[in-house]
């Protein structure tokens, strides 16, 4: 979706629309932290969820804001400017507060906005396990629907990012949480994997903007559907290259932008293919050479994520859950 061409892999309405998927990693993310940590937090474990929350986010997005800064001052030399790289934002992008409601644009590495509003979900929902049994799921559900009603009633769209982005991954990670709420205290189990799939495809598809808020109950739905890892894709998502991809998934997510505009920026200075289209730098060819150069993109993103799950995530992660493991539970 962020490598802009002419091809059919990009133009195609799935591609087109799935920034729409964001939303379904807030639910998913909602659903994981719950099941995992509920009790914990409720423990008065929260200073050890948060420093593990952080060693899981901060250290690649550290990284990959400095390699964005370096891609500006060394685009600067040879006269190339990206609207997203204001150097007056980027304290906010290394305290990750960046998509808080404080900023006027994405900047720097763009994608990373969403996991700005997942740090802001994760505080909230420790400070929120402090209340008990029943209280702390209608505090979700309260929050929830006063998100809801922001991004319908305030926000300019539901889409929002960097300004009303709080709001739409608090939607998202509270339905989660209530999904996985459901699945605990009742023997709710949707069945059929295949349906579910494909209904997702098709709304993130067809669905017309002003309704994609519904998409949030639906992938809720699904992320219950697949809760349960009894259907044949279940199967086929435990094999050998679905969980690589998983276990990267988040060097995917913070490392795609770079790349692309890495890719961008040679073809920018070496060849002719790259012109503004709506003020998108994109690349104008032949749909063959197009859709070639998306795939060519997709491998390099794997390639680089592979490194930065191996060099940055995992002892990043280490450092920080070791000191996490050092803090007493009722702090």
């Amino acid at each position: 979706m962020h490598f802009h061409t002419t091809g059919y892999i990009h133009s195609s309405a799935l591609v087109q629309r799935a920034g729409r998927f964001v939303d379904f990693f807030f639910v998913l993310s909602g659903f994981v932290i719950s099941h995992a940590y509920r009790q914990l937090l409720q423990n008065g474990g929260g200073w050890s969820f948060l420093t593990k929350r952080v060693g899981r986010l901060w250290p690649l997005h550290l990284v990959t804001l400095a390699i964005t800064v370096l891609m500006a001052t060394g685009g600067s030399l040879l006269g190339l400017t990206v609207q997203g790289f204001v150097y007056s934002a980027i304290p906010a992008n290394i305290t990750m507060t960046h998509s808080w409601g404080f900023l006027d644009r994405l900047t720097w590495n763009g994608p990373s906005w969403s996991i700005s509003t997942e740090m802001f979900a994760y505080i909230l929902f420790a400070i929120l396990c402090w209340l008990r049994s029943i209280w702390l799921d209608v505090a979700c559900a309260m929050i929830l629907v006063g998100s809801l009603l922001l991004l319908t009633f305030v926000a300019p769209d539901f889409d929002s990012t960097y300004d009303f982005g709080v709001a739409r991954c608090l939607v998202g990670f509270m339905a989660g949480v209530l999904a996985n709420r459901l699945w605990e205290l009742t023997q709710f189990r949707p069945k059929s994997e295949i349906l579910a799939l494909i209904l997702t495809g098709a709304v993130v598809t067809i669905l017309p903007e002003r309704l994609v808020g519904l998409v949030v109950p639906l992938f809720a739905w699904t992320v219950l559907v697949f809760a349960s890892e009894a259907g044949f894709i279940s199967l086929f998502l435990k094999t050998r290259i679905p969980q690589l991809l998983g276990r990267i998934s988040y060097s995917i997510y913070m490392t795609h932008y770079i790349v692309g505009l890495t890719i961008i920026t040679g073809l920018t200075l070496f060849t002719g293919l790259v012109q503004e289209v709506e003020g998108t730098a994109t690349v104008v060819t032949a749909w063959p050479l197009a859709d070639a150069l998306s795939l060519v993109y997709l491998g390099m993103v794997v390639a680089a994520s592979c490194l930065t799950y191996a060099w940055i995530e995992v002892p990043g992660r280490h450092w920080f859950n070791r000191r996490a493991d050092r803090i007493p539970a009722a702090w």
